[in-house]
């Protein structure tokens, strides 16, 4: 008798990714790899059917979670669309399906890229790029005192004026 092990991804309700291995896997029992008690509430909620990523075509990336659940267990997983707007509670279960619907394993580098194609890519804030507008050196002395420079958009006054308010409240006391 062989027993099929499958890597599935864990979303921990804190937001980490964990590999778990599982053998023989069944749709049924994935509340329990989430840590679930019951199965109450714990279902399938999003299917991306045929996800090109590295040369690679990924047929079925499920997601399976509670959208019930007690305040302060939520999960704080950034989901890409279109479950990104939707309350999780507790760890998440992703699993990949071949085109039979046959569970296969599925790392949690596979699963960065997957997700970094599903969010529309990134770009990383640690590299300058040439495109980014840089902050131009201005000469001090072509500053205002308010150290603005002085091409005309801002007009400057002179003379300072004092502005005389009159107050229709005089200054009497309005409490006994």
């Amino acid at each position: 008798m062989t027993t099929n092990t499958s890597i599935i991804i864990i979303i921990e309700r804190k937001g980490s990714i964990k590999e778990l291995k599982v053998k023989n896997l069944q749709e049924e029992d994935l509340y329990k790899k989430a840590g679930f008690k019951t199965k109450e509430y714990f279902e399938q909620r999003q299917v991306w059917k045929n996800i090109q990523c590295n040369s690679k075509i990924y047929e079925n990336i499920v997601v399976y979670g509670k959208i019930k659940g007690n305040a302060g267990k939520e999960n704080k997983y950034e989901f890409p669309p279109p479950i990104d707007t939707t309350l999780y509670f507790g760890n998440m279960v992703i699993v990949y399906y071949d085109e039979h619907f046959q569970p296969q394993s599925l790392s949690s580098i596979e699963w960065k890229s997957i997700y970094n194609g599903l969010m529309g890519g990134f770009e990383s804030l640690d590299e300058s790029s040439n495109d980014e507008e840089e902050d131009e050196y201005i000469d001090p002395s072509k500053l205002d005192k308010y150290g603005y420079e002085k091409d005309g958009f801002v007009v400057e006054d002179d003379d300072e004026e004092e502005f005389d308010c009159d107050s229709e409240l005089s200054e009497e006391k309005y409490f006994d």
